[in-house]
């Protein structure tokens, strides 16, 4: 798919003077390997296009991400990687790493480090719990042999984006969008091998926006939601009034009517009807997911 944030890292080769034995290969299990003698580091040279309010360099640099490295169906490393600020490289956490002395690796990530990356067999996965409040980042390179070229990774936007504009269908009433909810997946299963999402069958209700917003005309109402992709069922409450005076007040719910995929930012412009029986119907915008700053405040029911 088509790279939209483009984190970049770099994994940098040097020449380390330390005893391999000391190196903690010993993951290898099943064939006896030899190894090089340049070491796996993941150099601090960023190329950034900010991925998402929350996620810059400096978050990066702070957190760090985890990594997990493949020899064939063999693990050379499966943990975090933090800045070093001695050598401003990127290094896994307990020891260093070295590549193979012939054949290649394969590298996955993720971002932020409280996800973390898991293995059965061949397939290599990403377990996630909705948290609408966080973006996350998903990257793999593979077929990487030793030698001193750098290798890039490019970070995925592995979740989708959703925001809501609303506009009425009547000038001479006023609207009062109360709240605005959809029910999503509570999580799911990322799979590196395909880059697709298995989201989980059970769903859990994520409050947008529970604030009053006033329509004047088309109104951007604040806030957004990241999930795993999927087809959203929207819920939105709304009142409406003539001059000060409440009419009636207003709840539909209805799913979205496409599914989202990975890396997807969907706007969707709430089309809410007067005091007749018409129902609420969607402007939808889906576009590729850019780098623009949204506002990620909403409250969790």
């Amino acid at each position: 798919m088509k790279r939209y944030s483009t984190l970049m890292i770099c994994l940098a080769v040097l020449f380390a003077s330390c005893n391999k034995e000391d190196a903690g290969m010993r993951s290898f299990t099943g064939e006896d390997f030899s190894f090089s003698d340049k070491a796996i580091i993941f150099a601090d040279d960023f190329v950034v296009t900010k991925a998402y309010a929350e996620n810059t360099a400096e978050q990066v640099r702070e957190g760090g991400f985890n990594a997990a490295c493949l020899a064939g169906d063999a693990t050379v490393f499966n943990e975090k990687v933090e800045y070093d600020g001695l050598s401003s490289a990127y290094r896994t956490k307990s020891k260093a790493y070295y590549y193979p002395s012939s054949g290649k690796v394969d590298f996955f990530c993720v971002f932020p480090s409280s996800n973390t990356i898991g293995k059965n067999g061949g397939e290599v996965t990403l377990s996630y719990a909705q948290n609408s409040g966080t973006d996350l980042l998903v990257a793999r390179r593979t077929g990487i042999g030793a030698s001193d070229t750098a290798v890039v990774i490019s970070f995925d936007h592995a979740l989708s984006l959703i925001h809501f504009k609303a506009e009425g269908s009547d000038d001479a009433l006023t609207y009062k969008v109360k709240s605005v909810s959809i029910n999503v997946p509570d999580g799911g299963v990322f799979s590196y091998n395909d880059y697709e999402w298995s989201p989980s069958t059970d769903s859990t209700a994520e409050i947008y926006s529970s604030r009053v917003v006033t329509l004047d005309g088309l109104t951007e109402i604040p806030g957004a939601v990241v999930f795993v992709p999927c087809e959203p069922e929207i819920s939105v409450q709304w009142d409406i009034y003539y001059g000060d005076i409440p009419i009636e007040s207003r709840d539909e719910t209805r799913f979205l009517g496409s599914a989202l995929k990975m890396g997807e930012e969907c706007t969707v412009t709430l089309m809410l009807p007067g005091t007749d029986s018409e129902k609420m119907d969607f402007d939808i915008v889906v576009t590729p997911w850019d780098s623009t700053e949204r506002d990620l405040t909403f409250k969790s029911k």
